[in-house]
């Protein structure tokens, strides 16, 4: 599909349902939309086989290459979508994989701008796109949002297994405002995803749960001015061995991750290392009098970056005052020369 129009319709203008293969939609305008612009959904074995005699995995058995794969969604603009339905995106998946979607602008909805509702297969590509004004009728959320409560048998790997291709989001600019809380909001036990270089304003990363993120050479530009949640990062993933690494914060009150959720903040009193925490290291941090403020709770108290670094944490990471607004935007195009 290429060079269309879908303009006002009542219900999702594209939807791709389970064997669905390399389709691709580039250069079309989606405006109007009465509940997404383009969603895809595939099935397991327990959609065609389950009865009340056949065994429930197969609700976790995808090798049946009944979903959506290798969809390309490229150089598209979307905007106005959700006008009736508001659990709604841009984009949305279910049980599909090797999604790309790039070089596109999509604004203007009620929900995530983006949703990837499973894990499946993983092997996603998010890039070069232009994202903002999403989350405008709801909460929480943001511009992109993923959800992975169960794992799935594929083959996306190259043999049968549980085993999943990691997800990139790369290069995008998300600007968080609105009812957004994160720019990129990976919820509900998400796995396997490695943000990196992305320009993210007004928010920072939230990992809920999930393992193996990775999340390096962002730039969080004023992550404390949205969302429930005004911190540089949050990792309620205990012994997940997420990290947060090489990253760019910019935060007014020096507040960069929260306590209730970052294990790496409550150490032990004799200060060992025999817990497991997420990994954070070699971050640049800015704030208003140049210092963070870690707050640990009132068992552990406020903490300084030194202090912090003193026990064996965010090693290489610095602080300064605030940057200028030349050094933002050099920031900027740098990240994307072409701008």
């Amino acid at each position: 599909m290429d060079g269309c129009l879908f303009e006002r319709l009542g219900g999702n203008a594209l939807f791709l349902s389970n064997y669905a293969r390399n389709t691709i939609v580039k250069n079309s305008e989606f405006a109007w939309i009465g509940d997404s612009a383009m969603a895809q959904a595939g099935s397991t074995r327990f959609a065609a086989t389950h009865n009340k005699s056949q065994d429930s995995l197969d609700l976790l058995d995808g090798t049946n290459l009944e979903q959506p794969r290798g969809t390309l969604f490229d150089r598209n603009v979307v905007r106005e979508v959700g006008v009736y339905g508001k659990q709604t995106s841009a984009f949305i998946q279910a049980v599909s994989c090797n999604t790309t979607i790039q070089n596109s602008v999509m604004f203007n909805g009620p929900r995530a701008g983006i949703n990837f509702n499973d894990g499946f297969g993983g092997g996603n590509i998010i890039q070069g796109c232009l994202t903002f004004n999403w989350v405008r009728e709801t909460s929480d959320h943001g511009n992109f949002n993923s959800w992975d409560r169960l794992p799935f048998y594929t083959n996306t790997t190259g043999v049968a297994s549980t085993d999943v291709v990691e997800s990139q989001i790369r290069h995008n600019i998300m600007w968080n405002n609105y009812h957004s809380t994160w720019p990129i909001d990976h919820d509900d036990g998400s796995c396997y995803y490695h943000d990196h270089d992305n320009f993210l304003i007004y928010g920072g990363a939230k990992n809920y749960l999930g393992h193996s993120k990775r999340n390096e050479r962002n730039y969080y530009i004023y992550a404390n001015l949205q969302g429930a949640i005004p911190v540089c990062m949050v990792d309620d993933s205990a012994d997940a061995q997420d990290t947060y690494i090489n990253n760019t914060c910019v935060h007014e009150t020096g507040g960069i991750y929260m306590w209730q959720h970052y294990e790496g903040c409550r150490v032990q009193t004799n200060h060992s290392l025999n817990q497991s925490v997420e990994i954070t290291a070699d971050n640049a941090f800015y704030t208003t009098d140049g210092a963070i403020h870690l707050d640990c709770g009132q068992a552990g108290g406020n903490m300084s970056l030194k202090g912090y670094q003193a026990i064996g944490y965010d090693l290489g990471s610095t602080v300064t005052t605030l940057p200028s607004t030349s050094q933002v935007m050099a920031w900027l195009t740098a990240l994307f020369p072409g701008l």
